[in-house]
């Protein structure tokens, strides 16, 4: 998808307490498998915000065995993530992520979509339907679908201040 990577499924994760000299870490129990990539994290000392970490999606933060106030973050695996460098004393880690979405299936739900897609996914279900029934109206209905998705790209372009 052309789309902002799921801006809509924002969420914020729940807070691990970091170790002197340890730079990998698990994600808690509840986020696990369900972090896309993380939108904004920064530390906490004692009661006190630390300045927001720097996050790295494409490339993993290096190993280092230098101990200090950690400045970056990345996710390594769906399950854990690494700070740079090796924290130099005990933090809590803070996160918020973009939620992995729901994969459709035949006996899903709940979707996680903004309400504003609606419409077209209801266009997507049509025109499979009768592109499976051999229905003529099936190339007509995935235009219409085609069409409803490049006007909500435009409205997210214009409103998100993205141009892809």
């Amino acid at each position: 998808s052309s789309f902002y990577r799921w801006h809509w499924t924002q969420t914020a994760g729940t807070g691990v307490v970091t170790v002197a000299g340890t730079q990998g870490y698990s994600l808690a129990t509840a986020d696990q498998n369900k972090v896309l990539e993380f939108a904004e994290a920064n530390l906490l000392s004692g009661s006190t915000e630390l300045p927001g970490l720097i996050i790295y999606s494409d490339i993993p933060v290096p190993l280092s065995t230098t101990q200090a106030r950690p400045i970056a973050v990345s996710l390594i695996s769906p399950t854990a993530y690494r700070l740079w460098p090796n924290p130099d004393a005990v933090y809590t880690f803070q996160h918020r992520y973009y939620a992995r979405p729901v994969t459709f299936t035949t006996n899903t739900e709940s979707y996680q979509c903004p309400d504003n897609f609606g419409l077209a996914i209801r266009a997507g279900i049509e025109w499979q339907a009768a592109k499976f029934a051999d229905d003529e109206r099936a190339p007509a209905l995935e235009a219409t679908f085609y069409v409803q998705l490049a006007q909500l790209r435009d409205t997210e372009k214009r409103t998100m201040g993205v141009q892809r």
